[in-house]
C-alpha cells in the first residue's frame, strides 16, 4: 500500500469515521490483516491511540493479529492501557475497558504477561490502571469515598466475570478475591479516616463509627451486588444481541460477494457457536412475541433449507470441505424443524 493511502487510513482512523473506513478498504482492496505501517504498528496501535473503538471491534472481527508488536514492543493492548491512564474522562476508560482490554483479556488471557522492550508488561499497566481508580479524591468526603466503593465493586466485579470465557486462568492473574478486596478496603478506609492522634477518651467514639460503618458498609455491598447482577444479565443480553447482529450482518455480506469467491466451511455465518442445540438461544432470545418468533423462524428455515442453500451457493462451495458443509446445514435444517414443533 502506498504512502498516500496509508496517511488515508490513519486520517480516517483518527477522524473517528468508522463508515467511511470501512469503504475506503472495501474500494481499494486493502488487505488489513497483513497490513504494518513504518514503524511496525497495525490498524489497531492506531485505533487504541485514537480512541477509535468501533474501528478496534471492526478489525478484530476481520482477523486483525493483536499478537503483533511495534517497533517498541508494544501490543495495541499496552497502547490501549496507556492511552486509558492517560486520559481524565471516566466514559472514556470505561469504553477502553469494556471495548478493548476486557474482549482481549477474554479471548488471550496470557496477554497480562505480554512485555514490550522497556520490560513492561500488560499486567504492569493495568495494576497501574486500578490503582488510579482505587483512591478516594477527598479523603474526608464520606460520599466520595461510597461512590469510589461502587466504582470498585462495578471494576472488581467485571473483572471477574471476565475469567469465563477464553480459558482458565492462572491464580497469579486474578490474586484477590472479592471477600479480600471488601477487607482491604475496609482497612484501607480507616488507615485514610484516621485521626492524627488516637486519644483513650475517644475510644468509645471511634467504636461507635466503627460499628456503624461496618453495617454500612454491609448494606452498601449488598446493594453495589444486587445492582452488579443486574448489570450483568443487561451485559448478557447486549452481547447476545450483538452476536446476533454480526451474524446477520455477515450472513448479508456472504450472500452479496459469494460470486467472487470461493467458501469454505470457516467463512459460513452458522447460527451457533459450539452446539446445534444453543441455536434456539442464539436466534431467539430476544423475540417475546409469538408471531414475530414463528416469521423470523420461517425466514431461518428457508436460509438453511439443504436443496435452497445448495443452489445458492452450492457452485462455491470449496470441494474439498463440501461434505462438512453440507452435514452441518442439515443439522441446522433439522433442528429450526424441531423448533418449529416447539413453538407451535
Amino acid at each position: 500500500m502506498d504512502k498516500k493511502m496509508c496517511r488515508k487510513v490513519k486520517q480516517l482512523i483518527k477522524d473517528g469515521r468508522p463508515a467511511k473506513l470501512k469503504s475506503y478498504i472495501k474500494k481499494h482492496f486493502i488487505d488489513i490483516q497483513h497490513l504494518q505501517f513504518s514503524n511496525g504498528k497495525t490498524l489497531l496501535h492506531y485505533c487504541c491511540k485514537y480512541h477509535d473503538f468501533n474501528g478496534y471491534r471492526f478489525f478484530t472481527e476481520e482477523g486483525v493479529d493483536v499478537f503483533v508488536k511495534d517497533d517498541c514492543g508494544n501490543t495495541a493492548l499496552h497502547i490501549a492501557l496507556k492511552q486509558a491512564l492517560k486520559t481524565r474522562a471516566s466514559s472514556e476508560v470505561n469504553n477502553f475497558y469494556s471495548l478493548i482490554i476486557l474482549p482481549t483479556l477474554e479471548q488471550h488471557p496470557e496477554s497480562l504477561k505480554w512485555r514490550n522492550h522497556e520490560d513492561v508488561t500488560c499486567r504492569d499497566l493495568l495494576d497501574q490502571l486500578k490503582e488510579k481508580y482505587e483512591e478516594p479524591q477527598c479523603e474526608d468526603s464520606h460520599e466520595n469515598w461510597e461512590d469510589k466503593l461502587a466504582d470498585e465493586m462495578d471494576h472488581e466485579c467485571q473483572e471477574e466475570w471476565g475469567r469465563f470465557s477464553g480459558g482458565a486462568s492462572k491464580e497469579e492473574d486474578f490474586p484477590e478475591s472479592y471477600d479480600d478486596w471488601s477487607k482491604r478496603m475496609n482497612s484501607e478506609y480507616y488507615r485514610k479516616r484516621k485521626h492524627s492522634s488516637s486519644l483513650p477518651s475517644s475510644s468509645k467514639k471511634t467504636k461507635t463509627e466503627e460499628e456503624d460503618f461496618n453495617s454500612k458498609l454491609k448494606k452498601e455491598r449488598e446493594k453495589m451486588r444486587k445492582k452488579y447482577e443486574e448489570n450483568q444479565k443487561r451485559a448478557q443480553q447486549n452481547y447476545k444481541k450483538h452476536k446476533k447482529d454480526v451474524y446477520e450482518k455477515k450472513w448479508k455480506t456472504l450472500s452479496e460477494n459469494i460470486e467472487i469467491k470461493q467458501l469454505h466451511f470457516s467463512e459460513i455465518p452458522w447460527p451457533f457457536k459450539d452446539s446445534v442445540s444453543e441455536m434456539e438461544d442464539f436466534l431467539f432470545h430476544d423475540l417475546t412475541k409469538s408471531d414475530i418468533r414463528k416469521k423470523y423462524l420461517r425466514d431461518q428455515m428457508k436460509r438453511w433449507h439443504p436443496d435452497k442453500f445448495l443452489q445458492k451457493f452450492g457452485n462455491h462451495i470449496v470441494s474439498t470441505e463440501r461434505e462438512q458443509v453440507l452435514q452441518r446445514v442439515k443439522q441446522v435444517s433439522q433442528e429450526l424443524n424441531q423448533l418449529l414443533e416447539k413453538f407451535k
